[in-house]
C-alpha cells in the first residue's frame, strides 16, 4: 500500500472514530472559552480535512479511465465535480509548497485557479511559513486587480468580436481597430487629465491670491478705522472738554452746529 493509499484509509478510519456532532446528542459546554476551542478545533479539522480528500480524489482520478472521474464523483458524493476539483487543487498546492497549508482553503483555490498569476504561487512558497498568514492581504489586493485585468480584457475580446463581425473583416484588422480606438481614448483620458490638474493648479493660486487680497483689504480697513477713530474726536468748547463722537451722525449735527455759530472777531 503506497503512501497515498495508506493516507485515504487511514483519513476514512479517523472520520468512523469522529465522535458525535453537535446537534446529535452531545452535551455542548456552557463557558465562552471552551466553545472557543471547540470552534477553532472544528475549523481547523474542516480545512484539514479538505486536504486530504483533495488528496484522496487526485489517487482515485489516477485509478479511473478517462473521462469517468466526473460521473464517479456524482456517484458517489454529495458535493459537485466542482467542489471536488477545488479539493484537489488545494492537495497539488500544498505538494507544490507546504506554506499553502496555512493559507485559507478558499484563497488557495484562486490562487492556483487556472489563469491565476504564477507570482502568487511563487510568493507562497518563498515566504517564510511563519509569515504565511500576514501575506494574505496582499496576495487578496493581487487577485482582486488580476480579476479587474481579466474583465477588461474579455471585454476587449468581445468588442473586437462584435467589430470584426460589423465590418466583415479578420479578428487581428479588428483588433488593429480596437488598439487604435484605445490610443485615442488614452490620449484623450490624458489630456483631460492634463486639464483637470492645470484647473485645479490654477483654482488654488486663484485662492492664494483672493486670500492675498483680503488681508490687504483688511489690514487698509483696520487703518482706516483708526484713523476715523482719531477723526472723531471733536473738539468742543461748550462744556470745556473733548467728547468722543460715538458715530458719523453725532459728528455731523456737531459740526453743523459749529458752522451756524457766527465767527468770532477777536474783540470782546
Amino acid at each position: 500500500m503506497n503512501n497515498d493509499s495508506q493516507l485515504c484509509a487511514g483519513f476514512a478510519q479517523a472520520v468512523a472514530a469522529l465522535p458525535k456532532t453537535p446537534g446529535h446528542g452531545e452535551v455542548l459546554p456552557t463557558d465562552l472559552a471552551t466553545l472557543a476551542d471547540a470552534i477553532r478545533w472544528h475549523a481547523d479539522r474542516l480545512d484539514a480535512d479538505k486536504l486530504a480528500i483533495g488528496r484522496c480524489l487526485n489517487r482515485a482520478k489516477e485509478l479511473i479511465e478517462h473521462g469517468g472521474f466526473e460521473t464517479w464523483v456524482k456517484a458517489e458524493f454529495s458535493f459537485t465535480p466542482r467542489t471536488a476539483e477545488n479539493y484537489m487543487a488545494l492537495a497539488k498546492a500544498v505538494e507544490i509548497s507546504e506554506n499553502f497549508s496555512f493559507l485559507k482553503p478558499a484563497l488557495v483555490y484562486r490562487i492556483v485557479a487556472p489563469g491565476a498569476p504564477d507570482e502568487l504561487t511563487e510568493m507562497v512558497a518563498a515566504v517564510d511559513p511563519a509569515a504565511v498568514r500576514d501575506l494574505e492581504p496582499v496576495l487578496r489586493e493581487k487577485l482582486a486587480e488580476h480579476a479587474v485585468r481579466e474583465k477588461e480584457r474579455r471585454q476587449k475580446e468581445a468588442r473586437v468580436a462584435g467589430l470584426a463581425r460589423r465590418k466583415r473583416v479578420s479578428r487581428e484588422q479588428a483588433l488593429a481597430i480596437e488598439e487604435s480606438r484605445e490610443d485615442r481614448r488614452a490620449k484623450r483620458a490624458e489630456q483631460e487629465q492634463r486639464e483637470r490638474r492645470e484647473w485645479q493648479e490654477a483654482l488654488v493660486k486663484r485662492e492664494a491670491e483672493s486670500a492675498e487680497l483680503a488681508a490687504a483689504v483688511l489690514s487698509r480697513c483696520a487703518d482706516i478705522a483708526d484713523r476715523l477713530t482719531e477723526f472723531l474726536v471733536v473738539p468742543r468748547e461748550l462744556h470745556g472738554e473733548s467728547t468722543r463722537m460715538t458715530n458719523g451722525h453725532t459728528f455731523i449735527q456737531a459740526l453743523v452746529h459749529e458752522l451756524a455759530k457766527p465767527p468770532t472777531t477777536g474783540k470782546e
